[in-house]
């Protein structure tokens, strides 16, 4: 199955998971991720993914998910399941990620300084066309691929911030 032809306006990425064969678990109550329209949890990794769809160049789109509230950050995604929610999430239209090679050519970090230990880059991706694509985009071509892409382009952006609040017993 596709996942245009698991998913449309008004199913929840809970239940496109659900006829996609895959485990869906339910947690605690999330803070302010109620899977609407432009937001999906990951219950699996403890992360809520918000979409946000004014379109940014990406260091703006960084800044912007810094200043929302609960240790906000452009999106990472570490599994195939986190890639399949915000696809489904962001379809079809390509949307910045927190990964970048801007400090070392060839060198992709997240935006938490970590390695891309999992990726979902297209055929050829990525290439740094014209010495000139820093940033990783998702859905190029509209398929949950991701590409290489200059900076400087608006795009819009996922953000992602933690699913519960942290327990006050364990700080």
């Amino acid at each position: 199955m596709t996942t245009s032809r698991l998913w449309r306006p008004g199913v929840s990425a809970a239940l496109a998971l659900v006829l996609a064969g895959c485990p869906v678990y339910r947690s605690a109550p999330a803070i302010d991720c109620d899977e609407g329209p432009d937001q999906v949890a990951d219950p699996m990794s403890g992360t809520c993914f918000i979409r946000v769809v004014t379109a940014q160049p990406w260091a703006q789109a960084r800044l912007a998910c810094l200043r929302l509230p609960g240790g906000t950050r452009l999106a990472t995604i570490d599994s195939a399941q986190q890639n399949y929610l915000v696809t489904l999430l962001t379809l079809p239209e390509p949307h910045w990620l927190g990964a970048s090679d801007l400090e070392v050519e060839g060198s992709w970090r997240w935006v938490t300084g970590e390695s891309l230990l999992w990726t979902s880059w297209g055929i050829g991706e990525p290439n740094d066309q014209d010495g000139a694509e820093d940033c990783l985009e998702i859905n190029h071509g509209g398929n949950g691929l991701w590409n290489d892409i200059s900076c400087n382009l608006s795009r819009p952006f996922v953000c992602e911030r933690p699913l519960h609040e942290p327990d006050d017993e364990l700080l």
